[in-house]
């Protein structure tokens, strides 16, 4: 942290004019189901986040 602070990796980043807020867009998206099988009916869902490169995804 304290190396990244000091512009020792890279030139340093200024904070952003709005007071800090970011305009990197964060997406989410949700998934619910049913489906019916030969043991019975079974429900599914995920729900997920998506910020460029990096996703979170959570099924139930």
């Amino acid at each position: 942290m304290a190396l990244a602070a000091c512009g020792v990796d890279g030139e340093p980043q200024q904070p952003a004019p709005d007071g800090g807020t970011s305009s990197v867009p964060v997406t989410g998206s949700a998934t619910v189901g049913m489906s019916v099988g030969s043991s019975g009916t079974r429900g599914y869902g995920a729900v997920g986040l998506s910020n460029g490169p990096v996703s979170l995804i959570v099924g139930f």
